[in-house]
């Protein structure tokens, strides 16, 4: 099975999963009220400031301590999918829940990666994507967004795979 084929059903399967809220992406947030607000907060600021500058070190949240982004969550992975919706929408309801939806399937496409590089087999890439985007770990912490983006995990093991077999550094990087 081919990446794109499993993205495909990666993400068949998250909308599958979550159709009960999806009619509600722009309004409501899944799981309680707490992180998610939160995270909807800061991806809120980093919308509206520039990353790494001084002002955006300062997200409010233990105002007036200055730098309090140091000691939270920054989501500046998220910047490029959060802040042009926001942007372009003013939700930063909508903006959380479209990275929480890919976040799914982005896990299973990373490792799919990750065991297509392995395993040499598309298959058993799909289902290593499958097991490990939709592992029983995940849902016990769907108010944790920065837990659920763990795509970066797949590919950074898949990076050191590659250059240990091929010893470029474009492959370490990854």
């Amino acid at each position: 099975m081919s990446a794109r084929a499993s993205g495909l059903l990666y993400a068949a399967l998250t909308a599958l999963l979550f159709r009960n809220p999806l009619p509600h992406v722009a309004t409501h947030v899944s799981s309680d009220l707490g992180d998610p607000l939160l995270v909807t907060s800061i991806v809120a600021w980093n919308a509206k400031h520039l990353p790494l500058t001084e002002a955006w070190w300062n997200f409010p949240g233990f105002a007036p301590m200055l730098g309090a982004t140091a000691f939270t969550e920054h989501f500046l992975l998220t910047y490029p999918v959060t802040s042009p919706v926001i942007w372009l929408t003013g939700n930063p309801v909508l903006a959380y829940n479209i990275v929480f939806l890919l976040s799914w399937p982005l896990n299973g496409l990373a490792a799919y990666a990750l065991a297509r590089e392995l395993t040499g087999s598309p298959w058993a890439a799909f289902i290593g994507g499958l097991a490990f985007a939709f592992a029983p770990y995940f849902p016990d912490h769907l108010s944790h967004l920065q837990l659920l983006l763990a795509f970066g995990m797949p590919l950074a093991l898949l990076g050191l795979h590659r250059y240990l077999r091929t010893q470029r550094w474009q492959d370490a990087a990854i």
